[in-house]
């Protein structure tokens, strides 16, 4: 059994009957308080004296100490020790002046006040402490976090960091930080966490994912650069926020994230709402950083730019006011109060990779919408009547909003059919004009035209582009024809238009209707849409 004691200069007697490792406090109170003892092992027994401030007695300096030892124990699971603590203080007195004192009931801690003839004696073997009961008996203790912290959102970054980054193995800059902070050695010893997955959390999509964060550097960049495979070329993750500190107001951070944006055109952005040392003040969400960035990407940059809310606060207020403008995930930090489920750290990591996935497949819905906006200012130049032509771009705008919100088949589906609504419009718009019925003849395989009899909408569209705009293209028409029968079947509820089966160069069966319930769907026709409006 190994035997250390730990005491100032002046302490050093009162146990020099005992042998043992001996190690010397400095005499300045703020060395004291910032003493780490890092190393731990099996089979130690710890004298420690309790008061070896002398200028400050009833500081208890060494209560802390004989804490971050026990918290680094458990922490590494060396569960054979004990702490003898020493001092001249009666037990009930150091119950009355120490805020610490609950330290004593934990398992293996005992208290030696000493007397005239204080006797040294104590057996070789030393009980294993069981863990879960520790653990029970230390939640009582209620270390606070140190006054420094600006705010409990602070905390929960720094936490959130240091747990999440533990958790897949990442070392970050925080690890000496929370290494020599009693209260994150005291979160780490009262909270468990699960081992480290050996899952591979690589993201599957590609395009660019931008991080806002300030406190970026502390691990958070880091963090979120892990999530990509070093010779992944087809995704880049960028992080900011370092320099927001710098900057003298909100203004300025606003200013800076946008031109950032710009610049780097990302198809994800995480963004975390509090970005300058004023956001701590406020109460409101609209007077938030991370808000009016979030208002200038979806409302001026670019809608389909999928913002994912990167928070350490999960009140209600904030996210119905947020909800407002539009955002499109939100991933609450984890605090102190969430690590009480020793598996919440897992399930955030999982549910974070799973969200920017999502996200990342959501890519398209960046180009639409900017193809959207180029059409719109298009159809705006054109010689027609402003009523058609405002009724085009609104139904553009509410086809985008169908996909955007789409996340089952039924939405996919109701977006496409909202899309195919600018054709309808087109043909009503010029159905005077339109005074031949146009078919195709299966022996020659062309177009040709007769009178009227019947006019579907395909006829009408088929007969503009051969006849008004002059086009030459026999499969554009062809395709276009598909696609609308796509759309009678999902509202007619044809399913021979439906389920019917296509054998594609692989061999396989697919159903090409299908694709009318997926993005692919919207995206196919709106190629076909984009020719036919630029032929206006």
């Amino acid at each position: 059994m190994k035997t250390i004691k730990i005491t100032s200069a002046n302490g050093q007697s009162i146990i020099s009957s005992l042998e043992g490792e001996q190690i010397l406090l400095p005499e300045d109170a703020g060395a004291i308080n910032d003493f780490q003892f890092q190393k731990v092992e099996n089979n130690v027994r710890y004298f420690i004296e309790i008061s070896p401030d002398k200028n400050f007695p009833i500081n208890f300096g060494g209560i802390k100490i004989a804490m971050q030892i026990y918290f680094n124990h458990l922490n590494n699971n060396m569960m054979q020790f004990e702490i003898v603590l020493f001092g001249f203080d009666s037990k009930e007195s150091l119950f009355w002046h120490s805020i610490y004192s609950y330290f004593l009931k934990c398992s293996n801690v005992y208290y030696k006040q000493i007397e005239f003839n204080t006797k040294w004696i104590y057996p070789n073997n030393i009980k294993t402490i069981d863990k879960k009961e520790a653990i029970e008996v230390l939640k009582n203790i209620g270390i606070k976090p140190p006054t420094s912290y600006q705010s409990h959102h602070s905390i929960t970054n720094e936490w959130s960091i240091f747990r999440w980054s533990s958790y897949l193995g990442i070392p970050t800059p925080l690890e000496k930080e929370v290494e020599n902070s009693l209260y994150f050695q005291y979160l780490k010893a009262i909270y468990e966490i699960d081992p480290i997955d050996s899952i591979k959390y690589f993201l599957v999509g590609k395009g660019k994912i931008l991080l806002i964060d300030d406190e970026e550097q502390k691990g958070w960049d880091a963090f979120f650069k892990r999530f990509k495979l070093p010779d992944d070329k087809n995704l880049k993750i960028k992080s900011i926020g370092r320099e927001f500190k710098h900057l003298e107001n909100k203004d300025l951070v606003i200013d800076q994230a946008i031109q950032e944006i710009k610049a780097f055109n990302p198809d994800v952005i995480i963004l975390d709402l509090r970005l300058h040392d004023s956001d701590f003040d406020e109460h409101k969400p609209e007077e938030l950083t991370g808000y009016s960035i979030l208002e200038k990407i979806k409302n001026e940059i670019n809608n389909g730019i999928q913002v994912i809310l990167f928070s350490a606060s999960n009140k209600i207020w904030n996210y119905q006011a947020l909800a407002q403008i539009g955002f499109d995930g939100w991933i609450l930090k984890e605090s102190p109060e969430l690590s009480v489920d020793p598996h919440y750290t897992q399930n955030a990591v999982k549910d974070l990779k799973a969200l920017i996935d999502h996200c990342l497949e959501r890519g398209y819905l960046k180009s639409i919408f900017k193809d959207i906006q180029e059409l719109s200012i298009a159809l705006g130049e054109k010689s027609y009547e402003s009523n058609f032509l405002e009724m085009l771009k609104k139904q553009l705008k509410l086809s985008y909003y169908l996909l955007s919100k789409a996340e089952n088949n039924e939405q996919f589906a109701y977006a496409y059919v909202s899309l195919y609504m600018v054709i309808e419009m087109i043909n009503k718009e010029f159905e005077s004009e339109i005074v031949e019925e146009c078919y195709r003849d299966k022996e020659t395989n062309t177009y040709k035209f007769k009178p009227v009899e019947r006019l579907t909408e395909w006829n009408k569209i088929a007969y503009l582009y051969f006849k008004k705009w002059m086009g030459t293209n026999n499969k554009f028409i062809r395709d276009l024809s598909f696609l609308i029968t796509k759309r009678n079947g999902f509202v007619h509820n044809d399913r021979r238009i439906l389920d019917k089966p296509t054998i594609n160069k692989h061999g396989e069966t697919v159903f090409l209707n299908h694709d009318i319930y997926k993005p692919e769907g919207f995206i196919n026709l709106f190629g076909y849409i984009k020719k036919i409006l630029n032929l206006l």
